[in-house]
């Protein structure tokens, strides 16, 4: 009976020794359980990671769209200031423009006023000529006043030389005259010579 005991003590000892094994296999299994659901946590967090890699990835190639976008803004913005500039260039063509035929304008209004200057020198010339013409006039007037001076002198000298004239019949009168007188002494004297 006590072989039988001890038997089945050994038997109960082999299968307690089973159980703790079994047990020890069971943890084992649990630490293994565990082992496997962290690989599973990280290999959702590898997965998650992937895809944030991948959505980081897609946001880098966001930010280089986002990067050529703003390139392309900075160029849009260029260009703007391009054809504000070009715009500017325009008018200030078209302002140059403007002042060449300002220039063209002026040069003609100097021009005009060189003809008009010459129009008024060559009307300063006509009255000269128009003064040199009544000088003209007033000397013909004073040469025809000089030959009548002339004429005038020559008649004065004349009336001059009528007046010799004059005086000497009248000196050849009173000479007459005494002659007269003297044939009238003459004769007086011949009547008183023959008287006596």
């Amino acid at each position: 009976m006590l072989n039988v005991i001890a038997r089945g003590l050994i038997i109960l000892n082999a299968i307690a020794r089973g159980l703790i094994i079994l047990d020890v296999i069971a943890r084992g299994l649990i630490i293994w359980d565990a082992i496997a659901r962290g690989l599973i946590i990280l290999d959702v967090i590898a997965r998650g990671l992937i895809r944030l890699d991948v959505i980081a990835m897609a946001l880098i190639r966001l930010d280089t769209i986002a990067r050529g976008l703003i390139t392309l803004d900075a160029i849009a913005r260029g260009l703007i200031i391009l054809n504000v500039i070009a715009r500017g260039l325009i008018i200030l063509d078209a302002i140059a423009r403007g002042l060449i035929i300002l220039d063209v304008f002026a040069r003609g209004l100097i021009i005009l006023d060189a003809i008009a200057m010459g129009l008024i020198i060559l009307d300063d010339i006509a009255r000269g000529l128009i003064i040199l013409d009544a000088l003209a006039r007033g000397l013909i007037i004073l040469d025809v006043i000089a030959r009548g001076l002339i004429i005038l002198d020559a008649i004065a000298k004349g009336l001059i030389i009528l007046d010799a004239i004059a005086r000497g019949l009248i000196r050849l009168d009173v000479i007459a005259r005494g002659l007269i007188i003297v044939d009238a002494i003459a004769r007086g004297l011949i009547i008183l010579d023959v008287i006596y």
